[in-house]
């Protein structure tokens, strides 16, 4: 076995058990929310039930890390560099597409971005 081979067989073991980190994360906060649900007071009205829920999934999602994130890398590194050079300052920068394509993985990609945040004084996404 060549040195390039175990190393990429070094590479798909870590991504693998950081597959299983997630799974297991994953696990978890379905526990938690099964355990909520059980909990859950009955006197509540819906209103205050769905707020609840809402909590809940805000505190349980897990946020996307760049390195979780396959097959943006060439939109992200496009957006970011048009975001970056010339002289005019960029007020909006539009991401659209059809529902499920990733706009908002996208986006908080370029958000998140280092370049991106020290290079602007103000940035927002919607």
């Amino acid at each position: 076995m060549g040195r390039d081979q175990a190393r990429l067989l070094r590479n798909v073991a870590v991504k693998i058990d950081q597959i299983r980190i997630t799974i297991s994360e994953i696990c978890n906060n379905k526990i938690k929310y099964e355990e909520f649900q059980k909990g859950n007071n009955q006197t509540t009205t819906k209103e205050e039930e769905e707020k609840e829920r809402a909590q809940l999934l805000h505190k349980l999602r897990r946020n996307v890390e760049e390195e979780d994130v396959v097959g943006f890398v060439r939109d992200s590194k496009l957006i970011i560099k048009r975001l970056l050079e010339g002289g005019l300052p960029r007020n909006v920068v539009s991401i659209i597409g059809m529902g499920g394509l990733g706009k908002t993985t996208l986006a908080r990609m370029v958000y998140n971005n280092n370049e991106v945040k020290q290079r602007f004084r103000c940035c927002a996404w919607v």
